[in-house]
């Protein structure tokens, strides 16, 4: 007896019918996927913290002011220090470019805080997705007027954390 028509009658139509019942899914395209978190800036009149996503880098620094006299209310010099020059990983950019989305600071006005022209400290976020307009927004800080947005706020906060997080790997 000739089993191969068979075998034959018995595969093929598995074959056929488990393929028709794939054709129903959509793989996920890479157009589905949102685009990736380049680079966030955080400039503050005494702090920076910049995360570089194609470098996978995060430099942290802090500026330390000195005065000539201790009523000054100008600096007569500065010193930097470099808190941190590390290395984020993928899921470190994956989970902030997330955050930035949800947190809502994408929704926010340019500029919080002191109009232009009063006296302020600026504080600037500007985040960076592949192939999108960089987002910025500037705190302009003086105790008269608002305070930051609390997305901006978190924002700074989520930056502290992760620089504290690289620095203690």
């Amino acid at each position: 007896m000739n089993v191969r028509p068979l075998v034959a009658a018995l595969i093929l139509p598995a074959a056929w019918f488990g393929g028709c019942a794939d054709k129903g899914k959509k793989e996920p395209s890479r157009s589905d996927a949102k685009p990736a978190l380049v680079s966030v800036r955080y400039d503050a009149w005494a702090e920076d913290i910049h995360v570089d996503g194609d470098a996978m880098t995060i430099v942290h620094t802090k500026t330390e002011y000195t005065y000539a006299r201790p009523m000054d209310s100008n600096p007569s010099g500065s010193e930097v220090h470099k808190i941190l020059d590390g290395r984020v990983t993928k899921e470190d950019l994956e989970a902030l470019g997330a955050f930035v989305r949800e947190s809502g600071f994408l929704d926010l006005k340019d500029a919080y805080g002191a109009p232009e022209g009063h006296r302020y400290y600026p504080y600037n976020l500007e985040v960076t997705f592949r192939g999108e307009k960089p987002k910025k927004v500037q705190f302009r800080s003086n105790p008269e007027f608002e305070s930051s947005p609390e997305p901006f706020k978190k924002l700074e906060k989520r930056l502290a954390e992760l620089s504290e997080a690289v620095r203690k790997r």
